[in-house]
């Protein structure tokens, strides 16, 4: 784990045996965390290297952004968990799917303002 920042690893990179090789994928994940940093302040899992790597493993959901930050859309958890999702077959199939998800969210938002 030398030169690995926890907060954003999925849990490919903890636990290849069970989740499979890092690939694009993985690099979703890690954009779903950023993503929750951006509309949280915070990263999802917080604390030592061994209980984030644990939380992520096992699969521990972080508190919903919406109930860390008022007036996000609803819609924003479902798009950042299900890139964060644990297992990657659930995962966005592309970045570009993500970043659809994310621009129709912000043009329906932008229409009810």
């Amino acid at each position: 784990m030398e030169g690995l920042y926890v907060r954003y690893a999925a849990p490919e990179q903890f636990e290849p045996q069970e989740f499979g090789d890092p690939d694009m994928l993985t690099d979703i994940y890690q954009v779903g965390v950023l993503l929750y940093t951006i509309f949280t302040g915070d990263a999802p899992y917080t604390g030592g290297q061994l209980a984030t790597m644990r939380a992520v493993v096992d699969g521990e959901e972080p508190t919903a952004p919406i109930e860390l930050r008022e007036g996000l859309p609803a819609k924003i958890d479902s798009i950042i968990f299900k890139a964060m999702s644990r297992e990657k077959e659930t995962r966005y199939r592309t970045i570009g799917v993500l970043a659809n998800e994310l621009h129709t969210l912000r043009e329906t938002v932008s229409a009810r303002d």
